[in-house]
C-alpha cells in the first residue's frame, strides 16, 4: 500500500529522473490521500494531457524501479490505460492520457479545479477536486470505487452542481 510518505518519496524519485517538464493530474486514491480523505491506497491513477509527457513519466518510473504490469485484472482492459506499472512491493501506477475508459476526458475545467503540488524537479503534480474524483470513480467497474464514491458523498462536501455540469459538458459521449 502507498502511504502519504511513501508516495511523496516515489514521486520525488520519479521527478528527479524526468528529462523535461511533465504535468500530471491525480484522479484516484492518491488524490484522496492528498485531500486528507484516505491514509493509504493500492494504486495511483494518473492522467496526462498528452502522450509525450505520459511516456516521459513512464520512462522515469521504469528508471527508478517500476516495471510494466502484465498480470492485471480483466477490468483494466476496458479502462484504456496506456500502461500499468508496478514496483517490487506490488504498488501500482495506472497511466492514462486525456481520458479514462475512452469516455471521461480530463478537461480544462477539471484542471482549473485541481490543486498543484510539486515534488520538485521537472514533474508538476495536480490533485483533482473531490467532484472530479467522484466522476472518475463513477465510470469504473472496480468494486472499491463504489465504496470510495459513497465515502466521498458522505464526507467530501461535494458540489453536485459542479459534478452535473462537468458530466453534461464532457467532449466525449458517455453514459
Amino acid at each position: 500500500m502507498f502511504t502519504k510518505n511513501h508516495l511523496d518519496e516515489v514521486f520525488g524519485r520519479i521527478s528527479s529522473t524526468v528529462g523535461f517538464p511533465v504535468e500530471c493530474f491525480l484522479i484516484g486514491g492518491l488524490a484522496r490521500i492528498k485531500n486528507k480523505m484516505k491514509i493509504a491506497t493500492k494504486d495511483i491513477d494518473i492522467v496526462f494531457s498528452d502522450e509525450k509527457e505520459a511516456r516521459e513519466f513512464v520512462r522515469a518510473a521504469l528508471q527508478v524501479g517500476f516495471y510494466p504490469d502484465t498480470e492485471r485484472p480483466p477490468e483494466y482492459e476496458e479502462m484504456n490505460t496506456i500502461t500499468v506499472l508496478r514496483d517490487v512491493e506490488g504498488n501500482r501506477i495506472d497511466v492514462f492520457v486525456k481520458a479514462v475508459m475512452g469516455c471521461l476526458t480530463y478537461t480544462d475545467t477539471m484542471k482549473s479545479r485541481s490543486r498543484k503540488i510539486s515534488p520538485g524537479g521537472k514533474l508538476t503534480v495536480h490533485v483533482s477536486s473531490n467532484e472530479d474524483i467522484f466522476l472518475y470513480k463513477a465510470i469504473t467497474s472496480r468494486p472499491r470505487d463504489l465504496e470510495d464514491m459513497e465515502n466521498l458523498a458522505r464526507t467530501g462536501g461535494l458540489d453536485w452542481d459542479v459534478i452535473e455540469r462537468e458530466a453534461r459538458n464532457q467532449p466525449t459521449p458517455w453514459k
